[in-house]
């Protein structure tokens, strides 16, 4: 049985991930079409046979194993990752030179059009492949999103570790960059939405995750095929400050915000 958790980003994802991995019948993957995670010499064969390496990777290793799954964000396999939601220019060294390097890559080898045909080729094997089962991961807040995901570009720390302490980092935010993510994930959520209509899909929200691990997890497990058992997590909640000692210019951000159809996330 293979599945894939689709989500908008990192953020949020990385606790599901951390959870079902310690399911002694699952095997997990994690971002396998992440290409700044990769290193630039797997990269170009990637993007040429990207199928072939999808099966290679998807292979249980034992008979032991019920399910392999692996993760993709939004915009993996796109043309849009090149395309940061955060800019570079903003983040972290290590994250903006890993960036830019992967850019300077695939661009110098392929021109978009040549991209999008390689792209088209993984995305709609996904859609024909009916037994591959979805679980798609959205939330609610799209910007405690945002913040998590502006927060980790700032420090390239994307998990947080229990019992590590983990300082709190004020952040500005531009109106036009929040409003264009705002955008960018609701569309991409309403688009995937359409395009596994016909698959077996399970939607989740962090927000009910996070209230009701066990529950939760108890209904992803079944929407798998396997029996419900205690699933455990190394990880926690990277940043528990509320959202206006997050963002320096919370206020002119809520007030700009007010009259239009994202006020709600800033009831904070």
């Amino acid at each position: 049985m293979k599945f894939m958790i689709l989500c908008p980003t990192r953020s949020g994802s990385n606790l599901l991930v951390n959870l079902l991995s310690s399911h002694q019948r699952l095997r997990i993957l994690g971002e396998i079409f992440s290409l700044d995670r990769i290193a630039l010499d797997e990269v170009e064969s990637i993007i040429d046979f990207p199928i072939e390496y999808l099966n290679k990777k998807l292979d249980p290793k034992s008979d032991l194993i019920h399910g392999v799954g692996f993760k993709m964000l939004y915009d993996n396999f796109k043309l849009d990752y090149f395309n940061k939601e955060v800019k570079l220019e903003t983040s972290n060294q290590d994250v903006e030179k890993r960036n830019l390097k992967l850019i300077d890559f695939v661009f110098s080898k392929y021109s978009n059009a040549q991209l999008e045909h390689q792209f088209d080729k993984l995305w709609d094997y996904y859609q024909n492949d009916k037994d591959l089962r979805i679980i798609h991961l959205t939330r609610r807040n799209l910007l405690k999103t945002f913040v998590s995901l502006k927060r980790a570009f700032i420090t390239d720390e994307w998990i947080s570790i229990k019992d590590r302490k983990v300082d709190n980092l004020e952040i500005e935010i531009s109106k036009e960059e929040l409003e264009t993510y705002f955008n960018r994930i609701v569309g991409f959520n309403n688009y995937y939405n359409e395009f596994f209509s016909e698959h077996q899909i399970f939607k989740l929200e962090y927000e009910d995750m996070v209230s009701d691990i066990e529950g939760t997890m108890e209904n992803v497990l079944n929407f798998l095929g396997l029996e419900p058992v205690k699933l455990t997590s190394v990880l926690k909640k990277q940043n528990k400050a509320r959202l206006r000692d997050n963002i320096k210019n919370y206020e002119e951000l809520k007030m700009h915000f007010s009259s239009t159809q994202w006020s709600g996330f800033f009831e904070d």
